[in-house]
């Protein structure tokens, strides 16, 4: 508010403040010496402060959860970054390409391996690799020849698994430490195998837990502005009797 002071028809604003009665009395006190002054005291408003703008109750972004959900399903990190969260998305992409790349490594490792038993069982065994069955090579590694493989499984009375006596499924070791040798080396052909399938549900899982983050995310950048932050307001109130100012902050669940 502002107080207006009017004398013999001619107007003249003095703003409300803390020295308005000591220029009032010495105003009244000039007009009262001459007495021919006329004081007509009005209120004139003003224009308030501008009160900041409400919070958005908005969506922010309106990402869709069921579209960030499948593109990390189909690669790891791509919802995140649909979400821009782009660190985090990065960083399941980081993992899946190192995770493919583990794949690669073992499976190409568990093929060295694999050549490496079946040359040297040929070579040392007089084995044909060609047309055998896995199971074929874990026997002959158990085995130091086919007679001493067939007499076992004669005696166990496993008619199934005997061996036709033939050149075709022929094995003999030299010795212990060569059979052992090679025993080695397919163990570590198919221990090389089996990593790399549980890379196989390491990169599953991180599909699987790369799209459930991503819903999350873009379920969260859909809710309401202040929803989840911290809202700071200030309640300014002034007039001339009194002048008060509040200040509050609201976290929003």
């Amino acid at each position: 508010m502002v107080l207006a002071l009017s004398a013999c028809g001619m107007g003249q604003e003095l703003p409300h403040s803390d020295s308005l009665n000591a220029a009032t009395r010495l105003f009244f006190g000039s007009l009262g010496s001459q007495g021919a002054a006329q004081v007509l005291l009005r209120e004139v408003p003003v224009m308030k402060p501008l009160a900041a703008p409400a919070p958005s109750t908005s969506p922010v972004t309106g990402r869709s959860p069921a579209r960030a959900f499948f593109l990390s399903l189909l690669l790891p990190g791509l919802g995140e970054r649909y979400c821009r969260a782009a660190t985090r998305g990065w960083a399941f992409t980081a993992a899946e390409a190192g995770l493919w790349a583990a794949f690669a490594a073992f499976r190409v490792y568990g093929d060295w391996r694999t050549e490496d038993y079946r040359a040297y069982a040929a070579a040392r065994a007089g084995v044909e690799p060609r047309g055998k069955s896995h199971r074929y090579f874990v026997d002959i590694g158990n085995y130091s020849d086919i007679e001493a493989y067939n007499a076992a499984m004669l005696r166990e009375r496993n008619l199934p698994k005997v061996y036709p006596d033939s050149e075709t499924y022929f094995w003999a070791w030299p010795s212990e430490v060569e059979r052992v040798r090679y025993a080695h080396l397919r163990v570590g052909a198919d221990k090389a195998y089996q990593r790399s399938v549980m890379v196989v549900g390491a990169i599953i899982a991180n599909h699987l837990v790369s799209a459930v983050d991503a819903m999350w995310l873009a379920k969260r950048s859909n809710r309401p502005a202040s929803q989840g932050d911290v809202e700071f307001g200030v309640d300014w109130r002034y007039s001339a009797t009194d002048a008060s100012l509040r200040v509050a902050a609201t976290y929003r669940f």
